[in-house]
C-alpha cells in the first residue's frame, strides 16, 4: 500500500474543502480570452498584470463543471474539470499564492503553473512559458518563486500517490466521474 512520500505534509493552516466554481472574478484580459480564444489578448494578460493596467472582471464556466480542493497543501490546489457535454474528465494541480477565506467567499493567485493528467494517469507541467515570463516581469516574485520551487516536489509526489491509489482499482476519469455526480448531502 503506498505511504505519504517523506516530507509531504497535508497539514495546511486552512480545513481542506471541496469548492464548485461556477461564477468566478478574474483579470478582465484573462476573461476576454475565455470568451475569443485569442492567442493575442491572452498574451497580453501578464504584461498587463506586471505595469498595473488590468481590472477584475466576472466569468461564468461556459464548458465545464471545475471542482477545487483547497488545503491539501498552502502553495497549490487540485482541480477536476468536468465537462458539461459529456466526455473525459481532467485533473490538474494549480500552484497559487495560500487561499484565503474573506466575507464574500475564497480569495487566490493562480501562479500560472500547472500540471495537468491525462486519462492514462500521465502527468506533464503546463504553462511553464507563461511561469517563466511572469516571472521575468515580476508578476510572480522571488517570494512566490520559492514557494513554487519548494512546492514541485510536493505536488509530484501527492500526484503519484494518488495514482498508485487508483491503480487497479478505478480510472482516474471513472473516479471523476463518481465524485461530480455524487448527490449533495
Amino acid at each position: 500500500m503506498p505511504t505519504v512520500p517523506p516530507g509531504y505534509d497535508i497539514q495546511s493552516g486552512i480545513t481542506p474543502r471541496l469548492l464548485a466554481w461556477c461564477r468566478v472574478v478574474g483579470p478582465a484580459t484573462w476573461v476576454q480570452w475565455m470568451l475569443t480564444r485569442d492567442d493575442h489578448i491572452g498574451k497580453a494578460g501578464i504584461p498587463n498584470m506586471a505595469c498595473g493596467k488590468w481590472a477584475l472582471s466576472r466569468w461564468t464556466w461556459q464548458d465545464n463543471l471545475m471542482l477545487a480542493w483547497y488545503g491539501l497543501d498552502t502553495d497549490f490546489s487540485v482541480r477536476l474539470y468536468r465537462p458539461i457535454a459529456g466526455g473525459a474528465v481532467q485533473w490538474g494541480v494549480d500552484f497559487e499564492q495560500p487561499v484565503r477565506e474573506t466575507p464574500i467567499g475564497f480569495d487566490t493567485f493562480d501562479l500560472l503553473l500547472d500540471i495537468t493528467l491525462d486519462q492514462d494517469l500521465n502527468w506533464r507541467w503546463k504553462d511553464c512559458d507563461e511561469y517563466e515570463r511572469a516571472r521575468r516581469l515580476g508578476v510572480i516574485t522571488d517570494a512566490d518563486h520559492a514557494r513554487v520551487e519548494r512546492a514541485r516536489d510536493r505536488a509530484v509526489a501527492f500526484i503519484e500517490l494518488a495514482v498508485a491509489l487508483c491503480d487497479g482499482l478505478v480510472v482516474l476519469g471513472d473516479l471523476g466521474e463518481l465524485v461530480a455526480s455524487r448527490p449533495a448531502g
